[in-house]
């Protein structure tokens, strides 16, 4: 097992989980913003 593979694989679970919680934002903007229209 070398270092690098495990850090590669660290890197790509934390690009995951921040796509995630920009998916997120990006829904709750558009909730907030459809609030305020009505």
């Amino acid at each position: 097992m070398q270092p690098f593979f495990s850090l590669e694989q660290y890197l790509l679970g934390y690009m995951v989980i921040a796509s995630y919680i920009l998916i997120f934002c990006s829904c709750i903007s558009c909730l907030y913003s459809f609030r305020r229209t009505y």
